[in-house]
């Protein structure tokens, strides 16, 4: 059977499931998370300065050391426009890195991997000089679950244009059509070949 038409191991999705459960660390500054971790008692042990959620039907009573809340109503479509939220969530977590003492930021969403993990692309683009593709692999070696989805990473590859002044041709990130009979299916090309690679690396464990 073919590799792209065959499932990932049990123990790869159960490896993926348990990143759901778990905050995960950024930078010393910056946590990325889903909604399934989140208590007001894990805030308060993280201390957390700033918290961002990405969708309007969470409603939270946030503990005394968040200083910031923001809450964006992102549905995560792939016509939903994020970039309208890159340069101010960017300037957020940027404040609280330089200007609170001790300050940390939370990004969350459902479940930590499209929304979330786009706005932090975005931030470190923008304050990091990033491509899109050193943020990607970046983020995605701390969460392995990182997927922003099509419509977010083309959003994602014009903000690497514009902060780097560069054309299509020489984006680090590609959107491409791996299906010649599905021209509507369109992907970019870094998750397509780390799903790929996971495939992979799935059969030579099989194999040992």
């Amino acid at each position: 059977m073919s590799r792209r038409k065959r499932l990932i191991s049990e123990e790869v999705k159960r490896s993926f499931d348990a990143e759901l459960d778990e905050i995960t660390q950024v930078f010393g500054y910056l946590f990325v998370s889903g909604c399934l971790p989140i208590c007001r008692k894990t805030i308060e042990n993280h201390k957390f300065t700033a918290v961002v959620c990405c969708f309007d039907d969470f409603r939270y009573d946030y503990p005394d050391c968040v200083l910031e809340n923001t809450t964006l109503a992102i549905d995560d479509t792939c016509d939903t426009n994020l970039s309208v939220h890159f340069q101010k969530i960017a300037d957020l977590i940027e404040k609280h890195r330089k200007n609170v003492p001790d300050g940390k930021v939370l990004v969350f969403c459902h479940r930590g991997a499209s929304r979330s993990v786009s706005l932090i692309l975005a931030y470190l683009m923008i304050y990091h000089q990033k491509t899109l593709k050193e943020a990607f692999d970046y983020v995605q070696s701390k969460r392995k679950v990182s997927c922003p989805n099509s419509g977010f990473f083309r959003q994602l590859i014009n903000l690497e244009k514009q902060v780097k002044n560069i054309s299509d041709e020489v984006c680090s990130v590609k959107m491409i059509r791996p299906f010649p009979g599905r021209p509507e299916i369109e992907v970019a090309d870094i998750i397509w070949r780390k799903s790929l690679e996971l495939l992979e690396d799935d059969d030579d464990d099989k194999v040992q």
